[in-house]
């Protein structure tokens, strides 16, 4: 496990990173590769987001499976060309596969380093968060853990991070809806870590995914 000293600086806790919820960001994206066999054009690998309005052109071999963060569906497609709106998709493909999935919550993260704005402050992650990073700077997440705030300097639990996706270990102590914890996160790109506040909340219908745009 890596060892990693957690601790910021007055001057980092008023840094630059913002957190805002993604429908603010621009582009504006409807949806997220989940899966994808073969090339795509423009090239969307895992964990891309995928812009309003844009279409996308898949070889007959080619297989995509997004999740559409309004209408909260996993769809896989094979063929064609596929554009996704704000509230739905089209294609001339195959569609192979539709069901519903989760309905996540999408923060963008911009800037730097340091302590996060949110217009829903503090922001509330489900009790078992489940996260995807995306974004320009999503591979330089190294690490992330959740903290109790009055023991910042003994985790509950650091995720299991593999390619860019997060999840809690088996053995995680739970979270408790409604109490406030610390998120911790390590970039290999940067000395300081960024932590952030936030209240666990049941995660209700929607299921338990959070996608964290980093740029």
């Amino acid at each position: 496990m890596i060892d990693v000293r957690f601790g910021l600086s007055t001057a980092v806790l008023t840094g630059l990173l913002t957190m805002m919820p993604a429908l603010a960001a621009e582009p504006a994206a409807a949806g997220i590769v989940m899966k994808v066999t073969g090339q795509t054009t423009p090239d969307l690998p895992v964990r891309t987001e995928i812009p309003a309005d844009t279409a996308i052109r898949l070889g007959p071999a080619v297989e995509l499976t997004f999740l559409h963060y309004r209408k909260c569906k996993l769809v896989t497609v094979t063929g064609g060309t596929l554009e996704l709106s704000d509230r739905d998709f089209t294609t001339d493909g195959k569609v192979e596969k539709e069901m519903p999935g989760p309905c996540p919550r999408v923060y963008q993260l911009a800037g730097s380093a340091g302590g996060w704005v949110a217009r829903d402050v503090p922001p509330r992650l489900p009790v078992n968060p489940e996260i995807i990073f995306t974004g320009r700077r999503a591979d330089s997440i190294a690490e992330a853990a959740v903290y109790v705030p009055a023991q910042r300097d003994r985790p509950l639990f650091r995720f299991d991070l593999i390619d860019g996706r997060a999840t809690e270990p088996a053995a995680a102590a739970p979270l408790t809806a409604e109490q406030r914890y610390v998120l911790k996160m390590r970039m290999n790109d940067q000395p300081d870590l960024i932590e952030h506040s936030f209240v666990a909340i049941a995660p209700g219908t929607g299921g338990s995914l959070v996608v964290f745009r980093i740029d």
